[in-house]
């Protein structure tokens, strides 16, 4: 807990003028220095963060730390989540927030700042300040964040048809066969082809032309395939569809219980000379489907 002496260096800090000679001992670089002020600091990081003269100090000292000190400071800034989101929707703490989130480096620290911020996305996103530091952490460490729960939530959770965000959207198209196929990406692309913009939609389905039979036989890609079609059933489904009926694998993607799921969407999904073609493969291939 904070010491009296603490309360000393808390108060220098938040001093107009007693800030500048904290803030030039952490410049220093002296770790004997940087260890005596952090140790006072530590506790009322966010409490420092709403002020012009104690943010200063408190920027100059996420970078001066090491990081073991910044493992300290991740779970001391979000010890008390109120003040953390209060900090963040304030002008100057979001500042801070955003200089601490450029600081971290520990795979374990950008995933508890994740987790963090995947319970107070909306807000966030929503507000002035506050999207400041959620797109910093979004942007520096996003192929952490899509592959992960707390991660997939987060960018769901902020990603809107009136609010999308263009270089979330570009790192995703970028990735998006990746993504298809792992556990929690899946859904962030499956999220994103819900918003049904028909850009975005044209750019998928160009990339995994003669890829969707192999797309449709893996567990999570095969869900993406399926809204995939689902989204675009009037321009782009009978292009999909087309593209596994005419594999020369279309017999394995018929036996393949994922692969079978799709190929029940696409009937779903399409309708005319693709459905009766469609149809009639199947029945053609009848026998294996016995064979199951």
């Amino acid at each position: 807990m904070p010491s009296s002496k603490g309360s000393k260096v808390f108060a220098e800090a938040m001093d107009r003028y007693g800030w500048q000679s904290l803030h030039q001992k952490l410049q220093g670089g002296k770790p004997k220095d940087i260890q005596k002020i952090f140790s006072k600091l530590k506790y009322r990081i966010c409490k420092l963060m709403f002020h012009q003269s104690s943010s200063f100090v408190v920027q100059k000292l996420f970078e001066v730390c090491d990081e073991e000190q910044m493992d300290q400071l991740v779970f001391s800034v979000t010890a008390d989540p109120a003040l953390l989101m209060s900090a963040c929707l304030d002008p100057q703490g979001a500042e801070c927030m955003k200089k601490f989130l450029e600081c971290i480096r520990a795979s374990e620290q950008i995933s508890h700042m994740i987790r963090f911020f995947s319970h107070f996305s909306v807000p966030l996103a929503n507000d002035q300040f506050g999207s400041l530091p959620l797109l910093v952490a979004i942007g520096r460490n996003i192929s952490i964040i899509a592959v992960s729960e707390s991660g997939s939530y987060l960018l769901r959770a902020i990603i809107s048809k009136d609010r999308p965000e263009g270089f979330i959207l570009m790192w995703i198209m970028m990735h998006a066969s990746h993504l298809s196929t792992e556990p929690f990406g899946n859904y962030v692309l499956r999220h994103v082809i819900g918003l049904e913009i028909p850009c975005l939609i044209e750019e998928i389905v160009a990339k995994w032309s003669g890829v969707f039979h192999g797309l449709s036989m893996n567990k999570y890609g095969s869900k993406v395939v399926k809204k995939l079609m689902k989204a675009s059933k009037r321009k782009y489904a009978p292009q999909i569809i087309n593209d596994i009926i005419s594999s020369p694998k279309f017999s394995t993607v018929l036996v393949d219980p994922f692969g079978y799921s799709v190929l029940q969407t696409a009937m779903k999904c399409s309708k005319g000379t693709v459905r009766k073609r469609l149809h009639d493969l199947i029945r053609q291939h009848s026998e294996l489907l016995n064979r199951k």
